[in-house]
């Protein structure tokens, strides 16, 4: 099974300083570990290797990472930039913040979960939350794509064509993206195949 990308958006601070050793505690003690067993690879800003702009690369990261997870603590405005991308995008976005933080308004009405990396029971207690988030999210998306699987195959396919195949066969494409995949290029190609002829 292929990895997916989770880019964390955090303070990240100075090398040796207060704020870089709680993110680097939080990221090493809590997030990777329990990332790592959901099948994420882990991406932070300061630990992408190549030779792109860092700006270019966070942003690809926001766009095109299967899951972001954005630490709110500090009021950083650089989070807030990062946080408000990847919310425009649509696409899922877990926000935690360290126990005591106060969130401004604007972020007020957004589900935060709050983490205590200095506490080793509620350590412990946020890693099996994370844990189920983070599967409640995939669950959501795979619902989200099975039922844009399902608007496509309604948008292409003619009400003679739907009569030429079973209500199995439907269901299955919904359900096997692959088999959606494939389906759809074959149909595309006929389509293709079909108006070359008529040209």
């Amino acid at each position: 099974m292929d990895r997916k990308t989770c880019f964390i958006v955090c303070p990240i601070g100075e090398e040796g300083s207060e704020i870089r050793r709680k993110s680097d505690d939080l990221l090493e003690f809590i997030i990777e570990p329990i990332c790592n067993q959901k099948g994420y690879d882990i991406v932070r800003a300061d630990k992408i290797l190549n030779n792109d702009r860092i700006d270019d690369s966070i942003l690809k990261y926001l766009n095109e990472a299967e899951l972001v997870i954005a630490d709110v603590t500090q009021n950083n405005a650089n989070v807030f930039y990062e946080l408000g991308f990847r919310t425009a995008t649509g696409k899922p976005v877990i926000q935690i913040a360290e126990d005591g933080t106060k969130l401004p308004f604007d972020i007020q009405n957004i589900r935060t979960h709050f983490y205590n990396i200095d506490n080793t029971r509620k350590t412990q207690e946020f890693k099996q939350k994370l844990l189920q988030i983070i599967y409640a999210v995939e669950q959501n998306e795979e619902k989200k794509k099975k039922e844009e699987n399902q608007k496509q195959i309604n948008e292409v396919f003619t009400s003679d064509f739907q009569r030429s195949m079973s209500s199995v066969l439907l269901t299955e494409m919904v359900n096997d993206p692959e088999k959606f995949e494939r389906i759809m290029k074959l149909f595309d190609d006929s389509k293709k195949a079909k108006s070359n002829t008529t040209t």
